[in-house]
């Protein structure tokens, strides 16, 4: 990999833009604007907060011309639900609140295992010890943050975190439809929690 040359950022600096709960008037007026909005609302449950809960890092990753759209919005929605939260992309924009981090490489969908390597080696250079789990998505994920931490306090979850296994989880898809080839679909998201980033930063050096 290149030599390593980006700035470590406040993983908080996005919770101060939290606006609070929208009021029922406000909830009413999107819904009458986006009907299809309605329905999906309709189908969401927020889990109540829990104590004890594990320690949460969300990382969207995104581009220069996306930083006024795609990454604002999530800096001012769901971001900062999370416990800490990143931004990254090509460039650094102080005033969104993002870093740019370098990869081999074109800023291209083909190239796109080069970015995400990238950064994943600068979550775990600056952030492996602030949180327990990393979730890493595209800049046009919405993520329920206290839905997941519920997931992630699941029995079967804590117990395998408990032990030091390695967990990769997410969406499990069929890789040409083969299901012997599984892989977690990257645009939504996926989580590991330090074991697993540690285990995936070892063999960052390896021939890809």
């Amino acid at each position: 990999m290149p030599p390593f040359d980006a700035p470590r950022i406040d993983p908080f600096q996005h919770r101060r833009k939290l606006a609070g709960m929208l009021t029922s008037a406000e909830c009413a007026s999107h819904k009458r604007a986006i009907p299809y909005h309605a329905r999906a609302l309709d189908k969401i449950r927020v889990a109540p907060p829990r104590a004890a809960a594990p320690r949460l890092l969300c990382v969207i990753y995104t581009y220069s011309k996306h930083h006024a759209t795609n990454a604002r919005t999530a800096a001012e929605t769901w971001l900062p639900r999370c416990d800490g939260s990143l931004i990254l992309s090509d460039t650094t924009d102080e005033a969104e609140g993002i870093v740019g981090v370098p990869h081999e490489g074109k800023e291209e969908y083909n190239n796109i295992w080069q970015k995400t390597r990238a950064n994943w080696r600068y979550v775990y250079e600056y952030y492996r010890e602030e949180f327990d789990y990393f979730h890493i998505a595209g800049d046009d994920t919405f993520v329920v943050a206290d839905n997941m931490r519920a997931f992630l306090q699941r029995p079967e979850i804590l117990e395998a975190h408990a032990r030091g296994d390695p967990l990769f989880l997410g969406r499990r898809m069929k890789a040409s439809g083969n299901p012997d080839h599984l892989f977690n679909t990257g645009g939504s998201g996926y989580t590991f929690n330090r074991a697993a980033l540690e285990l995936l930063y070892d063999s960052f050096d390896e021939p890809f």
